[in-house]
């Protein structure tokens, strides 16, 4: 007999127990369906008892019977010693192991599996369990795809253990796994000599600020990755400035993905290290992104080879002197940026005294937005100065900059709708405001002072016509 089937014929665990005692033989059955029975745990245990010892069994049809998880596990562990089934079928049981088991079981005798991606079930570590089992001897796998199966950090060490043999894995995928801090500190041990890995992503995933550090010191020493995808991590501005120093130093990873975490500046680091890769960029805008000077810094040292980037928008990112300074490093050497928005930062007269330096060397730029800075005459003088000495023009656009005051005499600010804040920091009950000049309802950048309780704005086009 090859084929034995037993479908639906009420079989229980009793009945089981029968069957196995005779496969133990060894007799050369290689098909048998017993779907849509009553076996349970109990029957789960019978079959693994079997097949730990049959050699001959290549097709198990356990469909649609009772067993749990812990039968699912007993079944796993006969896979150790068994290696004639080929094929395992579990669907309508009671675990969410089934999936991951049958995958196991199929995936080991396939040698040509180059991709292989994990049905997107909560597998937890034990599921990343079974199919690390049978993913072991795969020397030519290519890619591995866990995205959401939750496999935790347990799972992710017995996925690492793939990783040390395997050679030739370029892409990696953990999306949606909730590995955490310690999950990413064991992935990078184990990719700290990979030779081959390419793309990493780890979405959703918890990290924070101590993994990203660890992240970051893998790339401090890996040259082979060239795309970390770290979106939704909960990593904050702290975890920005660990990656900022490792890719002072690392040339070869071309998109760190880092848009929806806990910091802004997470976002600007991501569309700063993309611009230079992405082959029809011409504007980057960074406005409101919490850049400060630390990111201006690394920013700077990459604009003169950013040879496709024209404007560069960085309105409201708390730049002060020292920003101001890194930028016009990056001015005097840049030959393509011609538009540079730093309207309603923290620059005064010594940070335009630098830019207006640096002007002397730039002739390709001729507009440089600074309305809503603390700059006063001298470094106005300075600017203008430069302005009439360059051989191309060049506008400030510096209108106003210092004597729009609201009624009570206080300095106005450029906002946008976020920043529009009550004088308790609460927001108003608006995004909107309404100019006090022309009374027009806008939605749009506004000279603002929280000094009255709906506050008090002039619109960009207004500052001319204060009183």
């Amino acid at each position: 007999i090859e084929e034995l089937e037993l479908s639906a014929n009420e079989i229980t665990d009793q009945g089981v127990q029968l069957i196995t005692d005779w496969l133990k033989t060894n007799r050369p059955l290689e098909k048998l369906s017993i779907c849509y029975n009553y076996i349970t745990d109990i029957g789960a245990v019978y079959i693994a008892d079997m097949l730990k010892e049959n050699t001959t069994l290549k097709v198990l049809d356990l469909r649609s019977n009772k067993i749990e998880t812990k039968g699912i596990e007993s079944l796993a562990d006969a896979m150790e010693t068994n290696t004639t089934l080929t094929k395992l079928d579990l669907e309508g049981n009671r675990s969410d192991l089934c999936k991951a088991l049958e995958q196991s079981v199929h995936i080991r005798h396939d040698k040509d599996l180059k991709i292989f991606r994990a049905i997107p079930r909560c597998l937890g570590h034990e599921g990343a369990k079974m199919i690390g089992r049978g993913l072991r001897n795969h020397m030519c796998l290519t890619e591995l795809s866990f995205d959401d199966c939750k496999i935790g950090y347990e799972g992710i060490k017995c996925i690492s253990s793939i990783l040390k043999t395997n050679k030739s894995l370029t892409r990696l995928c953990f999306n949606g796994n909730l590995i955490e801090c310690k999950g990413v500190q064991c992935l990078t041990e184990t990719l700290q000599h990979h030779s081959a890995l390419a793309i990493l992503e780890l979405q959703y995933n918890s990290i924070g600020d101590e993994g990203a550090k660890y992240l970051a010191d893998l790339l401090k020493t890996n040259r082979m990755l060239t795309t970390l995808d770290l979106q939704r991590n909960l990593i904050g501005y702290q975890g920005a400035q660990y990656f900022i120093d490792a890719l002072k130093t690392n040339t070869n990873l071309q998109y760190l993905k880092l848009r929806h975490n806990k910091s802004p500046a997470c976002e600007a680091i991501s569309i700063i290290r993309g611009s230079l890769h992405v082959e029809h960029e011409r504007d980057v805008d960074l406005e409101c992104c919490g850049v400060g000077d630390r990111i201006i810094e690394y920013m700077s040292s990459l604009i003169p080879t950013a040879n496709r980037i024209q404007c560069l928008n960085l309105i409201s990112n708390n730049i002060t002197d020292t920003g101001a300074q890194y930028l016009a490093t990056a001015i005097k050497q840049s030959t393509t940026l011609i538009q540079l928005y730093l309207q309603s930062n923290d620059i005064g007269d010594e940070g335009a005294c630098h830019l207006a330096e640096a002007l002397k060397y730039n002739q390709t730029l001729s507009t440089l937005h600074l309305r809503g800075n603390q700059i006063g005459p001298a470094g106005i003088r300075d600017l203008e100065d430069v302005k009439r000495i360059r051989t191309t023009p060049i506008e400030f656009d510096l209108n106003s900059v210092i004597q729009l005051l609201c009624p009570q005499r206080h300095r106005l600010k450029l906002c946008n709708s976020q920043q529009r804040k009550k004088n308790n920091t609460e927001s108003y009950e608006t995004n909107g405001y309404k100019c006090d000049i022309c009374s027009q309802e806008l939605l749009c950048l506004s000279w603002h002072c929280s000094c009255t309780i709906t506050g008090f704005d002039i619109c960009e086009r207004c500052p001319d016509r204060q009183e």
